[in-house]
């Protein structure tokens, strides 16, 4: 029997794949975008003050765009009608084509989506400011293309961003579904993300507690302990270290010791199967986030990195729980040449994909900030 939970133990423990990725439910923090002063579509100054105390929406989008900004306006004109029951909520859209997008321009343009001009409102302004308030204000991607295309002269981000009355940013969602027909998981997301948000919108207008985002737990309102990314990866890497020890103890003639330090491994890999699965499947509900989506700015050969070390971090994840299954049976039956014969490829392969796996959750959660190319 003990021989059973020993393995029973040790397949929950090694089977770690990656590849769920990440959603919390949680708002969170994101930081005041700043002041701004534009101009609103009936050519009216627009100060950033008006939105004091107000829940309000922000979207990114230019009027000849022929890419994704009519669906990213189409997603706002779906929350001004989904939401008309919460007309404290105002949704504002900014332009980054000021130099073409007058506010005769916009005013045309909000026409097509039957904006609501006490709630919906299009701003336009200098090119540099609204630039440099979506860059470092609410921390987006926009540049202008480097081989223009008539209604694709400018990347940027389709996010939208939600902004509590305290001008504090609390969450970034699809602002649009793939139109790919193939695309069934990324449009699931989007109409996910696009339910959180409503949701989010109206807790806050109604001042009533609410549980949505798409990047990490709320720090303030979660103790350490909980089910997040960042225990995810200490598990993950604890584990690492543990298997190490385990390593050098056997080299060293310490079998007991090694025998010891391979449970403790093997018990915190299974703890960190467990809050693995609970982050993702309860909380997230089983919502993917793309490293692409979080930092759209990246390098090319670093997305690439990235999914490949994903990708080899799942598979030998999956690879490696029959073989560790197998040597601890042969290391349970006392079958000790058989056992050290596939532990020598055992080993390597679950110690990879320990430290991969806080690999993967750097590369996904801490490099896209420290390297300026988040969402």
């Amino acid at each position: 029997m003990a021989h059973r939970i020993w393995l029973v133990v040790m397949f929950l423990g090694l089977w770690t794949p990656m590849g769920l990725a990440q959603k919390s439910t949680d708002l969170n923090d994101f930081g005041k975008p700043g002041p701004f002063k534009l101009v609103d579509m009936a050519g009216v100054p627009f100060d950033s003050e008006s939105l004091n105390g107000k829940v309000w929406i922000a979207s990114f989008v230019f009027t000849r765009c022929t890419g994704p900004c009519p669906a990213v306006t189409a997603s706002m004109a779906r929350l001004q009608e989904e939401l008309k029951d919460t007309p404290d909520l105002k949704l504002i859209t900014f332009t980054v084509d000021p130099e073409r997008d007058d506010p005769a321009e916009l005013t045309r343009y909000a026409a097509n989506f039957r904006s609501d001009p006490k709630r919906w409102t299009f701003l336009t302004g200098s090119e540099n400011d609204i630039h440099k308030l979506m860059k470092e204000g609410f921390k987006l991607g926009i540049e202008r293309a480097k081989t223009p295309v008539k209604g694709q002269e400018f990347d940027h981000s389709t996010r939208l961003v939600l902004v509590d009355k305290d001008g504090t940013i609390r969450g970034y969602f699809q602002g649009v579904a793939s139109s790919e027909p193939e695309a069934k998981s990324a449009n699931q997301d989007f109409e996910a993300q696009f339910q959180k948000l409503k949701s989010a919108a109206s807790g806050l207008v109604n001042g009533t507690k609410t549980t949505s985002s798409n990047s990490g737990s709320d720090k303030k309102s979660l103790p350490w302990y909980f089910p997040s990314p960042a225990l995810n990866a200490t598990l993950n890497g604890l584990a690492g270290v543990i298997l190490v020890l385990a390593y050098i103890a056997i080299k060293t003639g310490q079998p007991k010791v090694h025998g010891l330090l391979m449970f403790v491994a093997i018990l915190t890999s299974a703890v960190f199967l467990a809050s693995y699965l609970i982050y993702h499947l309860l909380i997230k509900e089983g919502i993917a986030t793309r490293f692409a989506d979080v930092a759209p700015n990246a390098p090319e050969w670093v997305r690439y990195l990235y999914y490949f070390i994903l990708t080899t971090h799942t598979i030998l994840a999956i690879a490696v729980t029959p073989m560790a299954l197998w040597s601890a049976w042969l290391g349970a039956k006392a079958r000790l040449e058989k056992h050290r014969k596939i532990a020598r490829i055992t080993f390597p392969i679950w110690l990879y994909v320990s430290i991969t796996g806080v690999v993967v959750y750097w590369m996904l959660y801490q490099l896209p900030d420290q390297a300026g190319w988040k969402i």
